[in-house]
This record gives structure tokens, C-alpha cells and sequence, in this order.
């Protein structure tokens, strides 16, 4: 009698399990990781903490959220110590979250179209006000988990549109942490004496204490949305999107609770594609130069390097995770972001060229071209390379993929993308596939800044470190269907494929995150065998 073999789970069934990973974690905790729970060797080499952020609920009081978007913040805290872990999760503690806490109720609307009838129900003067009743709001202070400081903060009123885009550069050449702030565009009322109100851009530099020490203002028209920015040493790039649209009847709905910002997101073919390069000198800052390129959505950027020939040629030179024409906000089978089955995310090389020497074209039908290709088709997010990087010259990229061309949703494995592979003229890739669900890597170097080892400040050569590019760790959050729990793993940077170096296995599940940082500091000290849940400290 053949043996019998159990029936293989179908996609359906694979894909609700994946959605099990957004479930809420409304509980805070905080522990020390028990030795028993780590399988393998955690690096003795590896001491600092990975800081990840996203969203900890999926439904407030009842009121289920159309898109995780629209979830409360949780910050994480991964610390590595000696060969210990400790782990801690906090709610951003936003007024807007704490004013739901008191009330036992849902009461702000989500970028993303989440509501409930009595919101709905309210007067037109209070729908006239929803905009204030968001659930995003201007940045709050979550500058260490650790810390009791929470609560809005503009950094030293630097911030006058009273918003942060979702990511940042830091210059490893002038020690600056650079950041981008967007307002888009109000259009005109008809009938009314209103008139629009184009774009403002707001770039800022900011020292190791958190002093501005370099700002731009910009006007840019189309410029209306911007997650993520690329940094050279000469250079800001963004890129204007042809999937988002602010018309007055677009604004109105928005501005009454009928359409929300995520749910307008798509293609509108009227609408340009272009790279906007403006130059970091405030001398030179009116010198922007725009590129036409593929009809492409991108959330998040890789790395770039600049050259420049002496007789003034710049040559950029960049990867961006691209999304085609068919994107949309869908939360797609409760499983991801975006419409990813459809459209997928590709990682793409572009290239800019120009001569600073020259005036940049006025008139749009006069811009140049990117030249673009794709280098990497598996369907990707996240991409990560070494934080010490940012604008250098870069070999390495680490992106949350899904490599079965047959499935493109949920991402199971690990790519490392090798600029300078031998096997293609595009690059080449190594892969780990995990098992379960992956959330976006994070690259824990080794080393630690050698700022005496610069070869000449403000030369591209100067990296800044003294070992090898990807000498260091990627730290992943692995969520585990079948047991409904989450792990982090530590994989060797140099060989990913070769699978964990430590599994740290976690007790609970934990919501996949969004974004995640390295940080070569720890901030905690308790004693070996604690944990606290919900505030109170007991032992395992």
C-alpha cells in the first residue's frame, strides 16, 4: 500500500494565514529574551538595537481598519547585548491614540478611508473639520523607546509644514542628518477669490545635536508627494509621481470624509513621471533639473553614487523600487500594502546625466531622459543597504522579496543584490528562503564610524568605515504562520543564503512592521531573567 501523504495547502489558505500577521498586539511588553528561546549563537560582535516601527493595531474598540495604514504606531526595540536579547514594544503614545483609550472608542478617520457611521453621521461643520481629525499627525517624539518624552515635537520649530516624510538620509561625509517635509498642493475653489496654493518642499540639515544648519524651500509644481529621497554629496533626488492628484473635487471629498488620500492613489496618465534633482549648495539651489522617466510609482529608493569629470559632466547613478501602472493602495487579500499580485515591485537601475555647467531646461517638453532598466524582477520591497553608505558608491542591497515568479504575495525571502555580480550585466542575487513571512531587513555593520580615517572630508572615497561593505548582520522579523508567533532572525550579511546564524523566537506574535533602523547603542540594563508585561516587572 502506497504511503499516504498529507493534502498540500492550497494558496487560499496559505494567504489567510499570512493575514493572521496584521492581527493587534494591544498589550506593551518588555522581557529579556530566555536562552532557551535562541537557537544557534547570537554574534558577540553584534551589540546595539533595531528599532521597527508599524502599526500594533488593526481594529480600535471594535471598529475594524480597511488598511494597516490607518493603525495606531507600536514602536519596537530589539536590543543585543553580550550575546543577550531584549525585547520591548511601545504605542506612540500620539493625543489622538490616548483620547481613544479614554473613550473606549474609535473616533479619528484614517488616511486610508477607515471610519464608523457615527463619524459619518456628524454635521457638515464637523465633516468640514475632519482634516484636524486625522489619525496621522505632526511627528511625535519616539526618539528612544526608553524614554518617558512623548507628545508632538517640530524639532525646534523647523518644521513649518508640520510634517516628516517617512525616511532620511545621513551624510557619512559631513556627520548630517538630512530630512524632507511636504505640503502639497490646495487647488483653486471655483467661484471663490481662493487661490491655489502650489507645493512647498522643505529640505533640512540637521547637526549631532539636532541643530538645523542648512534649510531649502522649494515650489515645485506636480511635486505632491514624496515618502523617499536619495542623498549624494552635491545632490537631493526625489521623484513626482503620476499617482497622485489633488483636483478641487478630489480635495473637496477628501476634505468632507468621502475619499480619503490612499483610497485616490492610481494612475492618472495626464500626470508627469520625472526625477527632480536639486542641488544641497544654497547657492546653487535654484539650479533644479528635471528628468522624464518610466510611469512608475516608487515608494522607496536603494542607494547612489555621483560623478563628476572635470570639464563639469555629473553622472548619477541610483536603484528605486518601481511600481507599474496598475498600482493601487488595494490591501490586497489582507495580506499586503499595495495590489502587489498585479503590480509588482521591481528594483530598477537609473541613470542621470548632465553638465552642472549648464542651465537647466525651463520648458518640460526640453527635459532629457533617465536611462532605466530593471535589475532585479523578483516581486521586492524594502530595499536596505549599509546605513553608512548614503551616497557612496555601493555594491550591496538587501530587499524583502518573493522569488517565485508563480507568487508574488506574501514576501518569504531575503535578496542580496550584488551590483557587481559576475553572472549578469544587471547585477547578481543570492537569496534566503525563510520560513515564514518576512518584514524588511535591517544592516547591522560591524564596524563603527572612523571619522579619523576619512581620506579628505567631502571626498567620495571617504566611506567613513574600515572594513568591507557588507561586513555586518541583517536582523529580520520572520512572522510564523502555523504557530501564529514571530521570530527575529541574525543572517552573516557576506552570505545570506546561508540561512540564520541565531533564531530568536519569540513567545507572541508580533504585527509585521514597516520600517526599521540600526542603532550601535543599548539602552537597557536589567536583571538576567526579568520581564515586564504591561508594566510590571516578574520573572519567567
Amino acid at each position: 500500500m502506497a504511503p499516504s501523504h498529507p493534502p498540500t495547502e492550497t494558496n487560499e489558505a496559505k494567504l489567510k494565514a499570512a493575514a493572521r500577521g496584521w492581527e493587534s498586539m494591544t498589550r506593551e511588553v518588555e522581557y529579556w529574551i530566555p536562552e532557551a528561546d535562541i537557537e544557534g549563537q547570537i554574534p558577540k560582535d553584534l551589540n546595539g538595537t533595531f528599532f521597527r516601527n508599524g502599526p500594533g493595531l488593526s481594529d480600535v474598540y471594535g471598529t475594524p481598519l480597511k488598511h494597516p495604514i490607518d493603525g495606531d504606531g507600536m514602536i519596537c526595540a530589539l536590543q543585543f547585548s553580550n550575546g543577550r536579547v531584549h525585547f520591548r514594544s511601545k504605542f506612540v503614545d500620539t493625543w489622538q491614540h490616548h483620547q481613544e483609550q479614554i473613550h473606549r472608542a474609535f473616533l479619528f478617520r484614517g488616511q486610508m478611508g477607515t471610519s464608523n457611521a457615527e463619524i459619518n453621521s456628524k454635521d457638515s461643520w464637523a465633516l468640514a473639520k475632519a482634516p484636524l481629525l486625522l489619525r496621522d499627525v505632526p511627528p511625535s517624539f519616539v526618539g528612544s523607546i526608553h524614554s518617558q518624552h512623548s507628545g508632538p515635537d517640530d524639532l525646534g520649530k523647523t518644521l513649518p509644514v508640520k510634517s516628516f516624510a517617512a525616511h532620511f538620509r545621513v551624510d557619512p561625509i559631513n556627520r548630517t542628518l538630512v530630512t524632507l517635509s511636504l505640503k502639497p498642493e490646495i487647488p483653486a475653489v471655483p467661484g471663490t477669490v481662493r487661490a491655489a496654493q502650489p507645493p512647498l518642499l522643505v529640505m533640512n540639515e540637521y547637526d549631532e545635536a539636532w541643530r538645523l544648519i542648512q534649510t531649502q524651500r522649494h515650489n515645485i509644481p506636480g511635486l505632491n508627494y514624496s515618502h523617499d529621497f536619495l542623498l549624494t554629496e552635491n545632490y537631493y533626488i526625489l521623484h513626482m509621481t503620476p499617482f497622485v492628484k489633488l483636483t478641487a473635487s478630489l480635495f473637496f471629498k477628501i476634505t468632507l470624509g468621502l475619499a480619503s488620500p490612499g483610497e485616490t492613489m492610481k494612475h492618472y496618465p495626464d500626470l508627469p513621471s520625472r526625477f527632480v534633482v536639486i542641488p544641497r549648495d544654497p547657492k546653487k539651489k535654484d539650479q533644479i533639473r528635471q528628468f522624464d522617466t518610466r510611469r512608475v510609482h516608487i515608494y522607496h529608493f536603494g542607494n547612489v553614487s555621483e560623478k563628476t569629470s572635470p570639464d563639469g559632466t555629473v553622472q548619477l547613478v541610483f536603484n528605486a523600487l518601481c511600481l507599474g501602472e496598475h498600482f493601487t493602495m488595494e490591501f490586497e487579500n489582507g495580506v499586503w500594502l499595495s495590489n502587489a499580485s498585479v503590480a509588482p515591485g521591481f528594483l530598477m537601475e537609473h541613470q542621470l546625466t548632465f553638465n552642472s555647467n549648464s542651465i537647466p531646461p525651463l520648458d518640460p517638453t526640453s527635459y532629457p531622459k533617465s536611462v532605466d532598466r530593471v535589475v532585479e524582477s523578483s516581486s521586492s520591497e524594502f530595499p536596505v543597504s549599509h546605513p553608512g553608505r548614503h551616497g557612496l558608491p555601493c555594491r550591496y542591497l538587501y530587499l524583502m522579496s518573493a522569488t517565485d515568479p508563480n507568487r508574488r504575495i506574501p514576501f518569504t525571502d531575503i535578496v542580496k543584490y550584488d551590483s557587481l555580480g559576475p553572472t549578469s550585466p544587471a547585477g547578481s542575487t543570492t537569496v534566503w528562503k525563510s520560513h515564514g513571512i518576512v518584514g524588511e531587513p535591517c544592516f547591522a555593520p560591524k564596524d563603527t564610524y572612523d571619522w579619523e580615517a576619512k581620506i579628505e572630508k567631502g571626498s567620495a572615497e571617504a566611506t567613513g568605515y574600515v572594513n568591507s561593505e557588507d561586513d555586518g548582520y541583517v536582523v529580520v522579523q520572520v512572522y510564523v504562520p502555523k504557530e501564529h508567533r514571530t521570530d527575529f532572525v541574525v543572517l552573516d550579511a557576506k552570505h545570506v543564503e546561508k540561512g540564520p546564524i541565531a533564531r530568536i523566537k519569540l513567545r507572541h506574535h508580533l504585527p509585521y512592521g514597516f520600517h526599521g533602523t540600526w542603532c550601535s547603542k543599548t539602552f537597557v540594563d536589567m536583571p538576567k531573567g526579568a520581564v515586564r508585561v504591561g508594566g510590571e516587572t516578574a520573572k519567567l
